[in-house]
């Protein structure tokens, strides 16, 4: 059972292949709406250092507090909703993952597109949910294809990517994009990711949810 301290990477293809199957597909068809960012956190856009731009398409897009005006941002929810109809059973395995009376509710579900770049090419070390270090928070990385380019994960927390020390880090571990395999860690954990340098791409579909209690029962506690 995963928790805010620990990371989780099953041992087995995540979903039945019944259910893998259509989510690749889908990411390999003409239905989403690509879209290329050349910085993939703010961060970077501050820094000359080494990093490499990606596509995206936004499966799920909720309102998200934004902490520096402490006002909500105005845009209404995006979603896919044939995307979001395929990635239901995913969200349901996620949630088998956590204590009885929980259950996952999704605040940002896309697919990231990284095509073959140098070695160094890299996302900076960032978190997905800025001011999360207290709270139920969790992202997840799925991967969608065999492909070179690791995530990485390091040991540190912390509550915005800007605060983030990078002579400090310490790896944690280093997970191999494989098919159908995803990772689960908490959201203020600092983590990367590497372009491929063989693969001619590495594709992931990348989640935050948050984990409340189940409104339809009384029990359920999460710590």
């Amino acid at each position: 059972m995963i928790d805010k301290k620990n990371y989780l990477i099953p041992d087995h293809d995540f979903l039945p292949e019944k259910y893998f199957i259509p989510i690749r597909n889908f990411f390999e068809s003409h239905h989403p709406a690509w879209k290329f960012d050349v910085d993939t956190n703010s961060v970077e856009r501050d820094t000359d250092a080494a990093h490499g731009g990606q596509f995206y398409t936004y499966i799920l897009k909720q309102k998200e507090k934004d902490h520096n005006k402490k006002i909500y941002t105005k845009f209404s929810p995006q979603i896919q909703t044939g995307a979001f109809k395929l990635i239901i059973p995913l969200l349901d395995q996620i949630q088998n993952h956590f204590p009885k009376g929980m259950y996952v509710h999704p605040i940002r579900i896309k697919c990231n597109l990284r095509y073959r770049r140098k070695l160094a090419d890299k996302t900076l070390p960032h978190v997905d949910k800025f001011q999360a270090i207290n709270s139920n928070f969790f992202s997840a990385v799925y991967y969608l294809d065999n492909s070179d380019g690791n995530t990485i994960l390091f040991k540190e927390f912390a509550e915005t990517s800007s605060d983030i020390d990078v002579t400090k880090l310490n790896v944690l571990a280093k997970v191999k994009p494989h098919r159908n395999r995803i990772v689960i860690f908490h959201s203020s954990r600092v983590h990367a990711g590497l372009s491929p340098a063989l693969s001619d791409t590495r594709r992931i579909i990348n989640l935050v949810f948050e984990i409340k209690k189940d409104p339809y029962t009384v029990s359920g506690k999460f710590k």
